[in-house]
């Protein structure tokens, strides 16, 4: 019965962790925590997105492994431990595997005091000593790293046990999944393969231009007027400079030969084409280019208040020539 509560305990926190995860990845490529058009990995992303149909079955099998393999290590555990057989063997390595704890735990105490007073940082403070006690520690672990490789073989193969479920991360890190041709634990590139795929069709932005598109397709020429988008800009260059500062900034830094445009046979053979000339950006800059890029915010700001006074003032001056016009007919 405990070996069934650990099991239905491991696969329930693997099922109910898929939603988080999801929302978690989501807002990390949203808020530009994690990388997406300028990194080198997420072409590969783009090709193959039929392959998501694994997910499903993959979930569900995934979880009910988790919770069948925990159960029978748990039950194997415990058979061990109870049967009249096995238990003198199981508690006498568990008054090793005591012992071994009180040991170490000695040994870390002393080691605590003696850092603090060989080490500071990257840098011995007495090298003679430091160097002794290295010797030591050598010869200490040149004898206990066997238990320890033997303990490292039992973490990792729990952490297999309760990882068989989680395809929502990678379990194998860089270059320790991918053997040859052959990548060992593809799931989680396939789970961010079904979440950008969604994604590509939900976000915001994409939401906000599509409501835009149709308001054009509905409105004609009565939305979006270029007197609505001078307005645009002056908001813009007014209150919020550093925006336009950070898009130039942006469109100079990504590396568009990491974009792909054409099929997977032509990745190697063409480079993609430039979404945006030189010419037509440069002939942007130079009709929006108001304030210089090496100003800072405040000087930007107030050169725009002084301009506008100035109009403001000639504006004025206007008006009083044509109040004289109006008297003098």
């Amino acid at each position: 019965s405990v070996g069934t509560i650990c099991g239905l305990w491991a696969g329930l926190s693997i099922a109910l962790i898929y939603i988080p995860s999801s929302v978690s990845t989501v807002l990390k490529y949203r808020s530009g925590e994690q990388a997406s058009l300028k990194s080198s990995q997420f072409p590969s992303l783009r090709i193959g997105l039929e392959s998501v149909s694994l997910l499903l079955g993959s979930l569900l099998w995934g979880v009910f492994i988790t919770c069948l393999v925990v159960w029978l290590i748990v039950s194997v555990i415990l058979f061990l431990l109870l049967w009249e057989v096995t238990r003198p063997f199981v508690v006498d390595i568990c008054a090793i595997i005591l012992g071994l704890m009180i040991t170490i735990g000695f040994k870390s105490t002393v080691i605590y005091f003696l850092r603090r007073s060989f080490y500071a940082a990257f840098y011995r403070k007495k090298p003679a000593h430091a160097n002794f006690m290295g010797l030591i520690l050598e010869c200490w672990y040149l004898g206990l790293t066997s238990g320890y490789m033997l303990l490292r073989t039992s973490e990792l193969l729990a952490a297999t046990a309760l990882s068989i479920g989680r395809i929502d991360r990678p379990f194998l890190a860089g270059e320790s999944a991918v053997v040859g041709p052959v990548h060992l634990d593809r799931y989680p590139q396939l789970f961010l393969k079904d979440l950008l795929s969604h994604e590509a069709h939900r976000h915001p932005y994409l939401e906000r231009m599509g409501v835009m598109y149709m308001l054009k397709l509905r409105h004609g020429e009565n939305f979006a007027k270029t007197c609505g988008s001078c307005w645009r800009l002056l908001f813009v260059f007014a209150l919020m400079p550093w925006m336009r500062k950070y898009r130039i900034i942006n469109e100079d830094d990504i590396d568009e030969s990491n974009f792909k445009f054409s099929s997977s046979k032509d990745w190697a053979r063409k480079p993609p084409p430039r979404r945006i000339s030189m010419h037509r950006r440069d002939r942007r800059l130079n009709e929006e280019d108001v304030f210089q890029e090496n100003e800072s915010t405040d000087e930007s700001i107030q050169t725009l208040k002084r301009q506008n006074k100035r109009m403001g003032e000639e504006l004025k001056k206007l008006r009083m020539e044509l109040d004289n016009m109006n008297n003098t007919a």
